[in-house]
């Protein structure tokens, strides 16, 4: 009788195409993020100080654009009237430390009707944004 020897399989992973899907993934993912800083939105062309301080370091801030038209924008979001920004910091919740961007061609009395909301809706420090002078 002939004696006939079982070869043992071991079983074992390739992980080389799951490693491959993995980088795959990561190289989408750092494609398609969104890497735009909410103060760069949108694009309004500040006053110009000549003594800068930044406000861009606070930790919980809240970024409000007046536009030239008077028109507002929290959050990324379409710009609304003035007349809906106390919806709108109701929906965006109020952090304690607000940076209000105005546009230059912005009137004063917007500013102010803007800056009294803010202080009604519980705002403790409002921060408008400036560029530096360029002398």
């Amino acid at each position: 009788m002939r004696s006939t020897t079982i070869e043992q399989y071991e079983p074992s992973m390739d992980l080389t195409p799951m490693i491959d899907v993995i980088f795959i993934m990561v190289i989408f993912w750092m494609a398609v993020a969104n890497f735009a800083d909410p103060a760069d939105q949108p694009d309004i062309a500040t006053p110009f100080v000549t003594n800068p301080e930044s406000a861009s370091h606070e930790p919980d801030l809240l970024v409000v654009n007046l536009l030239a038209d008077g028109m507002v924008i929290v959050r990324d979001h379409d710009p609304r009237p003035l007349s809906q920004l106390g919806d709108m910091l109701q929906w965006a919740g109020v952090p304690e430390h607000i940076l209000l961007r105005a546009d230059v061609q912005l009137d004063c009395t917007i500013l102010q009707q803007a800056t009294a909301v803010l202080r009604s809706a519980g705002a403790n420090r409002i921060a408008i944004a400036a560029r530096p002078s360029q002398s």
